[in-house]
């Protein structure tokens, strides 16, 4: 990866499928990068990887702001629990995998 890095997911939001684009804007192994929505499905999608270290143990903050259409009803209907589950799991998977623990989902 490096700045300007082009990814195209295709993924499923509420059943129906979705191709989104995003570019890397920021760059800064091992400390941090960032990633912005270029196509769908949000109105606005900035997603900033942050990882520090304290001791042996590395934290990882994911800091995202971002906008949906359809505003605040559609947001506290739909995409914030989508996202809350999104990110629980792959806090659970990045514990498991450092921790060597298997997890069964």
């Amino acid at each position: 990866m490096k700045i300007g890095t082009a990814i195209k997911y295709k993924i499923k939001l509420q059943g129906i499928p979705i191709i989104w684009q995003s570019i890397i804007t920021d760059w800064d192994p091992p400390n941090r990068f960032c990633d912005v929505q270029r196509k769908d499905p949000y109105r606005r999608w900035i997603h900033e990887d942050i990882f520090e270290t304290s001791g042996s143990e590395t934290f990882v903050t994911d800091r995202v702001n971002y906008a949906v259409r359809g505003r605040k009803l559609i947001n506290q209907l739909v995409v914030k629990k989508d996202l809350d589950r999104n990110f629980n799991y792959r806090k659970t998977m990045l514990v498991s995998m450092f921790n060597g623990n298997p997890i069964n989902l």
